[in-house]
C-alpha cells in the first residue's frame, strides 16, 4: 500500500495534488481509495485483493474518522498473541486501535504489534500523534509548515509538495559516512523521517519527538537457557507463521540455499504444501535453485525458480533504474533482482513469507556491515574521537560526496549527537551493547527499508523476525545474536548462530537438517563439536571459490552493474556538485566497497532525476 496524507491541524481545506503513477502504474495494480474529510486529504494506492490475507485486513479501510477523531493505519497492526487468543482478534479493526490508544497511550505496545505508523488526530485539541513500530521496516516521511502536516511513503509526492528541493549537509554527509542518515533527519532540508518505537507529537508551531517503545530493552544481563527458551519461541514462532499461513488462500515462500526460508519451511504443517509456492532465484546451476529443487523434491510442494538468465540481463538495466524512481533513491539499482523476481511470482500470489535473517545470525559483515567497521569501533569500542576523525577524513578524501561539504562544523555535531543518542543515553550499558543497539537502529532496520520499500509493490510481505511477540521472547534467551560472539570475525564463533536453526527444525521437519546447504555441509553437521565447525570452515572456502567461478548469483554481479553503467554513462558523467569525480572515474569492476559506490550511483542518478544538483 502506498498513500500520500495531507492535515490542516486548524482544520482549513486541503489543497488536493495531482499525483502522477508514471513508474508505480507499471508494477501495482492500482485501486484508488480517495477520502476528503474537512481538512483532510488521503490518497491510498493499493492493489486489488480477491480475498484479503492477514495483513491485508488493515488496508481495506485504513482510517476511521468521527467528529472527534480521525486516525490512519500506515502498514500493518496486529494483536499481541497473548491479546488475540483472549479476544480471537488477530486483525483489529481502525476503530478498535483507536480505542486501545486511547486507553493504553504510549503502553500500547503491550497490546499491539506489526510494522506501522499510526496517525492520530485529535480534532478538539487540534493535536496530531504519530506512532511507530519498533521494527520500522518501511519507511515514511512528513513535513509540517503553516499548520499544515503532509505525511506518505512514496518520496517523490512530498518532495514535489515542498517549497524548495533543497539538500541537508548534515543528512547527505551520514548516507556517505553510514549508509543511511541518524535519527529522523533525511538528506533533505525539512523533510523528516520516523524511527523505531517513537512518538511524534504535533500542535500548532510545536513538535516533539520521544522514545515510548526502547529496543534496549531486548537487552538482558542474564537471558534464560536454551533448554528453557526453545519451548517458547518455538510455540510463539509457529503461531505467528500459522496464524499468516491459515488467513490466505495461496501464498509465496523464499526458500533459497541457506538456513532462513529453510526454518520458516520447516514450520509449516504437510497439508497446507497445496496452497504455497516456494521460489529463489539465480543463475543457471546456481546453488540456490539446485539445493531448493533439491527440498521441494523430497518434502513433495511446488517450487518455481526465477533464473536470472538473458532474460534478465536484457531488462537488468531498465529495472534497476525503475528500481531507483519507485523508491526516491532509497532502493540501489542492484535490487533490480526484486522486480524481476517478484514479478514472477505475483501472479500466483501477493502473499508472501520470507526470512528470518539477522535476527538469529551475528552481525558481523551482512547487513548492517557497510558501517561496521573501524569508523563505528573508533566511537563505541574505543570512545576515540581523534581515531573518529582519521576515519572520517579518509572518508572525506575518498569517498563519492564532494568534499568540501565535510567542514570542521558537522564532524563534531555528528560525533557528538552519536554519543548523545547510543553512549550518554545507555548508561551502564557495555561498549559492544551500545554498538548492538546502533547497529540495530541506524543500520539494520533502515537497511530492510531499502529492501522492502520495492517489494511491497508485488507482495504483501510478511517477515517474522519483525514480530514483536517473537523479538521479545528471542531476545531474552541465549539464542539471541547479541549474546553469541555476534561480532566476531572468527568463523568458528560466528557458526554457533546457526544453533536456534537447527535445534527448532528439528523439533519440526528433521529432514531439512539433512539436506546439503549453499555452504556445502548439511545443518545438523554444526552440532559435531569441533568437528562440526571445521567442516562447516571448509565448506564456507568451497563455496567461496565456487561463487568466484560463477559470479555473485544474488546482488552485486560485476556483469550485472558493468550493463547497468554503461547503460546510464551519460547520466553518471553528468555533472552534480553534490557528489566527487570518484563516481564517473571509479573502476566499477575492481571496487573494494561495491555496495557503498551502488549506493552512491544510485542516490546521484535519483537527485540528478528530480533537480537536485
Amino acid at each position: 500500500m502506498r498513500f500520500f496524507l495531507k492535515i490542516d491541524i486548524e482544520g482549513n481545506e486541503i489543497r488536493q495534488n495531482e499525483l502522477h503513477y508514471e513508474y508505480l502504474n507499471k508494477y501495482l495494480p492500482i485501486e484508488d481509495v480517495v477520502k476528503n474529510i474537512k481538512g483532510i486529504y488521503l490518497k491510498i494506492l493499493k492493489y486489488k485483493v480477491r480475498k484479503a490475507g492477514i495483513i491485508e485486513k488493515n488496508w481495506e479501510k485504513p482510517y476511521f474518522n468521527n467528529d472527534e477523531y480521525f486516525i490512519f493505519i500506515a502498514g500493518y497492526v496486529l494483536n499481541r498473541i497473548k491479546e488475540s487468543d483472549r479476544t480471537n482478534i488477530i486483525v483489529p479493526k481502525p476503530e478498535q486501535i483507536l480505542n486501545i490508544i486511547l486507553k493504553t497511550k504510549d503502553n500500547h505496545y503491550n497490546y499491539l504489534k506489526g510494522c506501522y505508523y499510526i496517525l492520530l488526530f485529535e480534532k478538539t485539541t487540534k493535536k496530531i500523534t504519530i506512532y511507530s513500530s519498533p521494527m520500522y521496516l518501511y519507511p515514511v516521511f512528513y513535513t509540517l509548515k503553516n499548520n499544515v502536516l503532509v505525511f506518505s511513503n512514496v518520496l517523490s509526492y512530498i518532495i514535489n509538495d515542498l517549497d524548495k528541493k533543497e539538500i541537508n549537509e548534515q543528512g547527505i554527509i551520514e548516507f556517505s559516512l553510514f549508509d543511511h542518515t541518524i535519527g529522523f533527519k533525511t538528506i533533505y532540508k525539512n523533510l523528516y523521517t520516523i524511527t523505531g518505537g517513537k512518538k511524534i507529537e504535533l500542535k500548532k508551531n510545536f513538535l516533539k519527538e520521544s522514545i515510548v517503545y526502547d529496543i534496549s530493552r531486548w537487552i538482558h544481563s542474564n537471558p534464560r537457557s536454551k533448554k528453557e527458551s526453545l519451548e517458547n519461541i518455538n510455540y510463539i514462532l509457529k503461531k505467528v507463521i500459522y496464524n499468516y499461513v491459515s488467513n490466505v488462500e495461496k501464498f509465496n515462500i523464499s526458500l533459497t540455499g541457506g538456513f532462513d526460508g529453510r526454518l520458516n519451511f520447516s514450520m509449516i504443517h504437510p497439508k497446507d504444501y497445496q496452497k504455497l509456492q516456494a521460489f529463489s532465484y539465480g543463475k543457471i546451476g546456481s546453488l540456490q535453485i539446485s539445493i531448493p529443487e533439491k527440498i521441494s523434491r523430497t518434502l513433495g510442494f511446488r517450487y518455481i525458480p526465477v533464473k536470472l538468465d538473458k532474460d534478465f540481463e536484457n531488462q537488468y538495466s531498465a529495472l534497476g533504474y525503475e528500481t531507483i524512481l519507485l523508491s526516491g533513491g532509497i532502493t540501489p539499482f542492484i535490487r533490480a533482482n526484486y522486480l524481476y523476481s517478484y514479478n514472477k511470482i505475483s501472479d500466483y500470489s501477493r502473499n508472501c513469507l520470507i526470512g528470518q535473517c539477522d535476527m538469529i545470525r551475528p552481525l558481523y559483515n551482512n547487513p548492517a556491515g557497510a558501517i561496521f567497521n573501524e569508523f563505528t569501533n573508533s566511537i563505541f569500542l574505543y570512545e576515540n574521537y581523534d581515531k573518529f576523525l582519521e576515519n572520517y577524513k579518509i572518508l572525506k578524501n575518498n569517498g563519492y560526496v564532494n568534499k568540501i561539504l565535510f567542514n570542521k562544523k558537522w564532524e563534531k555535531v555528528i560525533y557528538d549527537e552519536i554519543v548523545s543518542y547510543f553512549v550518554d543515553d545507555y548508561y551502564g550499558l557495555s561498549n559492544k551493547e551500545r554498538l548492538f543497539l546502533f547497529l540495530y537502529k541506524e543500520s539494520m532496520i533502515k537497511f530492510w527499508q531499502t529492501e522492502c520499500h520495492v517489494v511491497d509493490l508485488f507482495v504483501d510481505d510478511f517477515i517474522p523476525f519483525s514480530d514483536l511477540d517473537f523479538i521479545e521472547e528471542l531476545a531474552s534467551s541465549q539464542y539471541f545474536g547479541l549474546y553469541k560472539g555476534i561480532f566476531a570475525k572468527n568463523q568458528f564463533q560466528r557458526r554457533k548462530a546457526h544453533d536456534l536453526y537447527i535445534d527448532l527444525m528439528d523439533m519440526n521437519n528433521r529432514l531439512l537438517n539433512n539436506i546439503i546447504t549453499d555452504r556445502f555441509f548439511k545443518p545438523k553437521w554444526l552440532k559435531y563439536g569441533i568437528l562440526g565447525y571445521l567442516i562447516a570452515f571448509i565448506g564456507k572456502q568451497k563455496s567461496r571459490r565456487y561463487y568466484n567461478r560463477v559470479g555473485n548469483d544474488t546482488f552485486g554481479e560485476e556483469s550485472w552493474t558493468k550493463l547497468f553503467y554503461n547503460s546510464y554513462s551519460k547520466l553518471l558523467n553528468k555533472k552534480n556538485s553534490l557528489f566527487s569525480n570518484n563516481l564517473s572515474k571509479r573502476n566499477v569492476y575492481k571496487d573494494d566497497n561495491a555496495y557503498r559506490f551502488d549506493r552512491h550511483i544510485s542516490l546521484k542518478l535519483w537527485l540528478d532525476y528530480i533537480g537536485i544538483s
